[in-house]
């Protein structure tokens, strides 16, 4: 039996080079997601060929072999970084995205402005998908958008805050517990605030 990880790294590899033929052959057939992903990890390999490990996005996949290999070659770093945290502390706590929500796009959007608004908002999200770490993300409130008029401030109006909640490998279950905790505490807070 050979190596898994290998055997996955040439699967994902192969699909890659498919994947390549597919976009060049029936671009036209893709979804405006993809077509943006796609031009954001192509600008993310013309970029001085520099690709840092934090940015591991669907990108990497849809732009080649190339990408995936450093993303792949990156997952180890990511692991032990947040696993050394995790030794010290029983969760790691952080938002989900590191800014205000953002209010819902006008439909239509340049690939560029589209980029902006996705992919860009998985920062604190993508990191755990490379290494496999349990995390989720559960809403801890609402709050008024940044352009958001004082005066004309109601519920209808307020955007979703995200905490997530990172554990170590195989700790589901405390993972759980401990958001079942903090949506305790919410309702407890949202119903005293009433």
């Amino acid at each position: 039996m050979g190596n898994p990880l290998a055997t996955m790294n040439c699967t994902v590899c192969q699909q890659c080079s498919i994947l390549k033929q597919a976009f060049k052959s029936r671009a036209h057939d893709l979804s405006p997601t993809v077509k943006a992903v796609s031009l954001f990890g192509e600008y993310l390999k013309r970029k001085d060929g520099k690709l840092k490990c934090y940015m591991l996005t669907a990108a990497n996949i849809l732009s080649g072999s190339a990408l995936v290999g450093r993303a792949i070659n990156c997952r180890p770093v990511l692991r032990k970084a947040y696993n050394d945290m995790l030794e010290k502390y029983d969760a790691l706590i952080m938002p989900t995205i590191p800014f205000v929500a953002a209010r819902l796009p006008a439909a239509e959007l340049t690939p560029v402005e589209f980029v902006k608004y996705t992919v860009f908002n998985t920062g604190n999200t993508a990191p755990f998908n490379a290494t496999g770490h349990p995390a989720l993300t559960i809403n801890v409130g609402n709050v008024p958008p940044e352009d958001a008029d004082p005066m004309k401030q109601d519920d209808a109006t307020k955007l979703p805050v995200g905490l997530q909640i990172v554990c170590k490998h195989y700790e589901e279950v405390k993972l759980l517990d401990i958001a079942f905790g903090v949506e305790k505490i919410v309702a407890q807070e949202s119903k005293s605030s009433s």
